[in-house]
């Protein structure tokens, strides 16, 4: 069936003037045009004429009520790459904003590179890279993959699961960075639904289950809140996290669906920020509280923009239930993110520069794939963040299970090699030790390099692991081989310390050619320095690790030598 194109028009520019009754929509007109003509022999695998995936790209932003210069460039985005419409006809014609935004989102020409994965890889970095300078680069892009994710039925499997595994990695946790989680949640799901079509289908009815037994319990906790405190003007909604998420939960926490309390989640909307403290007491008074449950994410913004009260309360059905309480502002903001700062009317325009400045650590595009981009930008570990403050009272956002020399890592990965000690919460601890959520961490550092191969298993996040395995590349031979390696321990002495430390060394078939071992004059510490010749490298990442996790051990150090 022909498209009529005169009245996609018109159903563009009236959501556009439904946001903005003034807008001048004649650029936007002229976008219009140009696109369909320049794309006109083009289809899509559907079939579909290929103008309706950047014009179907520029309706979902006018929806978000953006202003016309993006909406603009969403209808030219494709032009650069696809048509023959030059870069200097499109700067004279719609001027060096327009042209800025769609350059920053035309792909590279894949007869630059070796594989389709190497290009996929520079075409984000190349995006990225743009939008440290303006975010709304990315905020195209990402509506850019939305469109093309909902679409990807039409292509070959194959294609479908590299486009797929790409936004799972890279473009779903950019999202999440930037407070997007409404597409977070639909990109996650779409993502599971093409890489993993069984597991999806049965946690999808898994989920609905849970669901609708929740949903019980969420109509009567709000029953309860309305007959208890009659005068709160409150609204009341149900939020709904991804599958994918709830699917992630269950396998990092290692429970079934039905062990997780917030497949669905009681959200109080209040009149203005000030009534949100007051719905949480009102709340904690209704329900009981579960202590150490409470997060305020309004005093503590994530990445700068998502601000909400979250409590867990025993419900009425005295089962746990969560409550978030937003505002009606922090709501929308919640939901879209950096889209409600690129708002014309929006007050908060400030924050973008934020935004920017998050992404300009990308300053070479000399990454190899999407991992280390997604560790590069600290995005692999969406799902399961928790918050640790620095001394200063800066916020770093590090995976669940760190720590303290994983967060020297993410404060600051130039120096974390001369970290000597970490300072938790004003006591001194040692590298390994696992951080909880709120800890307030301050490294020590050395004058010199205090790296040991022995910090490989003292970390847990990607990027830390990635950072210290490049460095051990640097000073291992490539065959894992070493002539001699020390093993330096400090630990609490006990009757049989010294053997236990040796036998587990001896269980892995490593030669041990000298021990020594000095105690302090009070017997409290003992110090061993064990010499291994013709080491593994394997065997001896697992010694350390079993050393590491003994009780009494205070500090290990390894060193290698030719």
């Amino acid at each position: 069936m022909p498209v009529d194109f005169e009245k996609e028009l018109a159903s563009l520019l009236l959501e556009i003037r439904k946001h903005n009754a003034h807008a001048n929509t004649s650029m936007v007109e002229e976008a219009f045009w140009l696109s369909k003509a320049a794309h006109e022999p083009q289809k899509r695998e559907s079939g579909e004429p290929y103008f309706l995936h950047p014009l179907a790209v520029a309706k979902m932003l006018a929806e978000k009520g953006l202003d016309t210069p993006i909406i603009t460039a969403a209808l030219l985005h494709d032009t650069l790459e696809d048509t023959k419409l030059k870069r200097d006809e499109l700067e004279k014609k719609f001027g060096s904003e327009i042209h800025g935004l769609v350059e920053g989102v035309t792909k590279l020409d894949i007869a630059s590179f070796r594989s389709k994965q190497e290009q996929s890889t520079a075409n984000i970095i190349k995006t990225v890279m743009a939008s440290s300078k303006d975010i709304r680069v990315l905020v195209i892009k990402l509506f850019d993959k939305l469109h093309n994710m909902r679409t990807i039925k039409h292509l070959p499997k194959e294609k479908q699961v590299r486009i797929a595994a790409d936004a799972l990695t890279i473009y779903v946790p950019l999202a999440h960075q930037l407070g997007m989680h409404d597409m977070k949640y639909e990109l996650e799901d779409l993502c599971f639904k093409v890489l993993e079509p069984e597991k999806y289908r049965k946690f999808e009815a898994d989920v609905k289950r849970s669901r609708n037994e929740k949903a019980k319990e969420v109509r009567e906790a709000i029953s309860a809140l309305k007959k208890k405190f009659p005068e709160m003007k409150w609204d009341f909604e149900e939020k709904k996290k991804s599958i994918y998420s709830i699917y992630s939960k269950t396998i990092a926490q290692n429970k079934q669906i039905k062990e997780l309390h917030d497949t669905l989640i009681l959200k109080i909307i209040t009149h203005d920020k000030s009534h949100c403290y007051d719905a949480l007491g009102k709340v904690h008074a209704a329900f009981k509280p579960i202590p150490k449950k409470m997060k305020d994410f309004i005093a503590i913004p994530e990445f700068f923009i998502y601000q909400s009260l979250h409590t867990q309360v025993i419900g009425p059905r005295k089962k746990p239930l969560k409550v978030y309480i937003f505002c009606r502002e922090m709501n929308e903001t919640a939901n879209n993110g950096v889209v409600a700062l690129l708002r014309p009317k929006s007050e908060n325009r400030q924050l973008l520069k934020e935004y920017e400045k998050m992404f300009s650590k990308i300053s070479s595009p000399h990454i190899k794939d999407g991992k280390e981009l997604a560790e590069t930008l600290d995005l692999d570990f969406h799902n399961r963040a928790t918050i640790i403050f620095t001394s200063e009272g800066y916020i770093i956002n590090v995976p669940i299970d760190s720590t303290a020399l994983d967060f020297a890592y993410f404060f600051d990965d130039k120096h974390a090699k001369y970290s000597s000690k970490a300072e938790i919460n004003g006591k001194i601890r040692a590298l390994w030790t696992q951080l909880s959520p709120g800890d307030t961490v301050k490294m020590h550092y050395a004058f010199t390099s205090q790296f040991s191969p022995a910090w490989r298993g003292f970390v847990h996040s990607e990027k830390a692991k990635r950072i210290i395995e490049k460095e051990l590349s640097k000073n291992i031979p490539a065959k894992g081989m070493m002539n001699t390696v020390k093993i330096e321990l400090e630990a609490a002495d006990r009757p049989g310390l010294l053997a236990e430390q040796s036998a587990k060394i001896a269980n892995h078939g490593l030669d041990m050619e000298a021990i020594n071992a000095v105690c302090t004059i009070d017997r409290k510490a003992c110090r061993t320095e064990i010499i291994i010749r013709n080491a593994d490298q394997a065997k001896i990442q697992k010694v350390v690790s079993e050393l590491k996790e003994m009780e009494e051990t205070l500090d290990i150090k390894v060193d290698y030598f030719q």
